[in-house]
């Protein structure tokens, strides 16, 4: 009777023991789940991050738009500078044909001064 007995709760010990393993099972899936859906929960940024992350978007904008700003000043000067580069390089030329034109025309003048001038006075000994 007594071996029985010991039977009866060895058997009950061994299905409680059973028991205690499936529902450690079944809580460590709740817990892995709940550890899941934490971790997803703190995935999403608060109310506090968000407009943070705004501010500094906004600052970064702010920093880019100053730097266009100046980039598109030096652009600016650069390009006025190369115009006025462009134009003294025009005026030099156009300079520098009047002076060749000149030096021709002087030594032409000169031809036909000294002609006629001898024509001239060649008339008059006459």
């Amino acid at each position: 009777m007594l071996k029985r007995y010991v039977a009866r709760v060895e058997a009950a010990h061994k299905e409680s023991q059973l028991k205690l393993q499936q529902l450690r099972a079944i809580a460590a899936r709740k817990n892995r789940t709940v550890l899941l859906l934490s971790r997803k929960i703190d995935e999403v940024p608060t109310h506090s991050e968000l407009a943070q992350y705004g501010r500094m978007l906004v600052e970064l904008y702010e920093q880019i738009n100053s730097k266009f700003v100046e980039t598109r000043k030096y652009y600016n000067t650069f390009n006025a500078l190369d115009d006025t580069r462009r134009f003294l390089e025009r005026e030099v030329s156009i300079v520098k044909s009047i002076n060749d034109q000149l030096s021709v025309a002087k030594s032409v003048v000169a031809v036909v001064f000294i002609h006629g001038f001898v024509s001239f006075v060649g008339m008059e000994t006459r």
